[in-house]
């Protein structure tokens, strides 16, 4: 399993073994994850030509989590002991 979480601060040099791992994993037991933002997609030129060269992968498949309801964030920030407006 490789994790890469905010893809957007990566090096170019991480970006190109994601891209190489995405083509060639193929049936292997292996799970790559990359976490981004759409948000922060736009001014990363590098991780837009990474996915665009996947799009056309058999393998990597994309799935969109929708951000989190104030109510949602503020269950999580309580049971944290926290306060979702820090």
């Amino acid at each position: 399993m490789v994790v890469e979480e905010d893809a957007p601060w990566v090096d170019v040099a991480s970006l190109e073994m994601l891209r190489f791992l995405g083509r060639r994993i193929g049936d292997l037991p292996v799970l790559v994850v990359v976490s981004y933002r759409d948000d922060e997609l736009a001014s990363e030129r590098a991780l837009r030509m990474l996915l665009a060269n996947l799009a056309t992968a058999p393998t990597p498949h994309r799935l969109v989590v929708k951000p989190l309801s104030a109510a949602a964030a503020e269950r999580l920030a309580k049971a944290a002991g926290r306060k979702a407006a820090a």
